[in-house]
Order: C-alpha cells, then structure tokens, then sequence
C-alpha cells in the first residue's frame, strides 16, 4: 500500500522554493511515496515534476491549467463528501464562487485522498509554500485539525531542515 504527502503551495511560490520542492519530490518518489497535489502553477506543478508520475493530482474541473504537463493519476471529479468537508473547513463557505468550491473541494482530496471517505489513506504529512492566504490555506486548517505534519517553506528555518 503506498504511503502518501500532499505537496502543495502558492502560485507565487519563490523560484529558488520551487527548485527546493522538485529535489524534495525527486527524494520522496525515491523513498516510494507518492504525491497528492492540485496541479496549480508554482509549487505544485514543481512537486508533481519531482514525482515524476508517481502522483494522485486532483483537478477541480476537466481542462483545468489544460492539464499540461499532468503526470500521474488524475482525478477530475470531487465526490458529495469532498464539498461536506470543504464547506465545514472553509471559514466563508457561503461567499465561495462554484469555481472556488471545486478547488476547495479537490484540496480535501489531497488530504483525505480521493474518496474523502476512508477508502483510501489519509494523507501522512504535508510539504508546502504558505504566507497565509489562498486556497493553500484550505488543505492547512485540515491538516492540523488531522493533525497531519506540515513542514511550510515559507520559513528559512524549515527551508534549511529540508535541504
């Protein structure tokens, strides 16, 4: 059974991060995990190029970023249980566009894995780029409320264990 890590961010990921998370990825790919990301440019398009395919990339619709460049497994459809989580994490659900519900839906996915449900396993740890805002945000208040391991390279301290 494959052991799994969400590797996510911000678009505005700093380029030397981004670098950062390839070589984290490659690392991870060799150790035999496999990647949970968004495919979003910046930090988890770094991840999934580190990964190599050895991923589970949750598109929030068909066509989302043209799915360039997309290798792994990719899932384009989040279940009724993905949106239950995604509105009960989200602190203003209700101010949320239908776009921005698909892409908080699919950040419960990199968490909880495809399901949502307990048919797949829970996501082990977290690597991402973070200053507090965006959708990043969404898959964070999850993982701490699951107490899952978030290493956030915003910091330079956590850069510096990384390396």
């Amino acid at each position: 059974m494959a052991d799994f890590y969400a590797g996510i961010g911000s678009r505005k990921t700093p380029a030397d991060v981004l670098v950062l998370m390839e070589r984290i990825a490659a690392k991870l790919r060799q150790e035999g995990w496999t990647l949970r990301s968004g495919h979003a440019p910046g930090a988890d398009q770094a991840f999934e190029r580190g990964a190599a395919g050895y991923a589970e990339i949750f598109l929030p619709w068909e066509g989302f970023e043209a799915n360039v460049g997309v290798m792994g497994k990719i899932y384009t459809h989040a279940p009724a249980r993905a949106y239950e989580l995604a509105e009960h994490f989200h602190p203003a659900w209700d101010r949320c566009s239908q776009g921005a519900r698909r892409l908080h839906a699919r950040n419960c996915q990199q968490i909880y894995g495809p399901t949502c449900n307990g048919a797949s396993r829970t996501t082990s740890f977290v690597v991402c780029w973070s200053n507090g805002t965006g959708g990043t945000e969404q898959a964070l208040r999850i993982a701490t409320a699951e107490r899952i391991p978030i290493t956030n390279l915003f910091s330079a301290e956590s850069r510096e264990d990384a390396e």
